[in-house]
């Protein structure tokens, strides 16, 4: 864990399996699990039954299918909708389509018509190695049991420090304006956010060391020099007799969000009390690549501060994990 003032980003172990979903869709209510139960089967039943597709876009994976250059061609004019699974490919010389994304991707990509039945079986058959119970409860069917297909193999070995087919899932904890800022990245990415709808415990609020002030010569936006604090909040200017401090303001908040719980307002409404330095904390997926473009843009001298101290973190993190410093080189590079 990389600590960000009161906030953090953490790499997220995970092994793209049913657990990966579960623990995904439990950030909304601020909970994990350790080991698959029942109430995770129910869990997994009701995400599956009413399309709460993101849990199941965290779990990524990887095959190549061996088809030919035409029933390859057929089928790719078909992933068009499948973007916002993260998907990514890569097509070989033989015709062989090597394809990664997430397994809601690949469960929505068995109703393309141009699959057979036989084809969706080996599909199927892979994706059951992963999570059979997520595969279960969308398909609503008993599967066949493993069998070899010529029709479904592994990814090329090509594409072993390809940044795209390398994907990592972060835990990131950030006031909720800087993560307004950092959801503006969408491509390739799956995100499950603490819900105030769902929780009600005490809020947290980012902590600012030094306030900057306001741009110079014309610029609509950014910052500059720090502005002395003690001066800042002792009402020491014109037609402000009384200032108070980010700390006054944030129990103000947290006084009024609570007194309005305790009054029976429901919690999706209470919420709105508080401000936007509260921190959020989500789950987020994406590849190497996706992920040295968000690292580029805010790494940038013209980005806030704030994003770029989260940036910095992001890439400390990568250039620190054996498994994968070496492709996030390659992905930087690429950028």
């Amino acid at each position: 864990m990389t600590e960000v003032s009161n906030g953090f980003v953490q790499r997220v172990e995970h092994d793209n399996d049913d657990l990966t979903a579960v623990n995904a869709a439990r950030v909304s209510f601020a909970k994990t699990s350790t080991e698959l139960d029942e109430r995770d089967i129910k869990l997994l039943k009701y995400l599956a039954n009413h399309d709460h597709w993101t849990p199941f876009s965290h779990i990524r994976i990887g095959m190549k299918l061996d088809y030919g250059m035409v029933l390859t061609a057929q089928l790719f004019n078909e992933l068009g909708p499948l973007g916002l699974a993260g998907a990514q490919w890569h097509i070989n010389g033989a015709g062989g389509l090597n394809l990664r994304m997430s397994l809601y991707g690949w469960l929505k990509m068995l109703h393309c018509p141009v699959l057979h039945m036989q084809e969706r079986i080996a599909i199927l058959n892979e994706l059951m190695v992963y999570a059979p119970a997520s595969v279960e409860v969308f398909t609503g069917m008993l599967l066949p049991e493993h069998s070899d297909s010529v029709l479904v193999t592994p990814l090329d070995s090509e594409l072993d420090f390809d940044p795209r087919f390398h994907d990592v899932t972060f835990n990131l904890k950030m006031p909720i304006a800087i993560a307004r800022q950092w959801f503006k990245h969408q491509v390739g990415l799956t995100r499950n956010e603490v819900s105030r709808r769902y929780v009600s415990d005490k809020p947290e609020f980012f902590k600012i060391d030094e306030w900057r002030g306001a741009p110079t010569n014309g610029a609509k936006q950014g910052s500059s020099g720090v502005i002395d604090r003690e001066r800042l909040f002792m009402g020491d200017f014109e037609d402000v007799p009384e200032a108070w401090s980010e700390s006054d303001v944030y129990q103000f908040s947290d006084n009024l969000y609570h007194w309005l719980l305790l009054v029976g307002v429901c919690p999706e409404q209470a919420r709105l009390a508080l401000p936007q330095a509260m921190l959020t904390e989500f789950w987020e997926t994406g590849s190497l690549a996706d992920y040295a473009r968000i690292v580029k843009l805010r790494l940038d001298p013209h980005a806030q501060k704030e994003v770029r101290d989260y940036a910095q973190a992001v890439d400390e993190i990568l250039t620190n994990s054996p498994d994968l410093a070496s492709i996030w080189q390659i992905a930087k590079e690429k950028a």
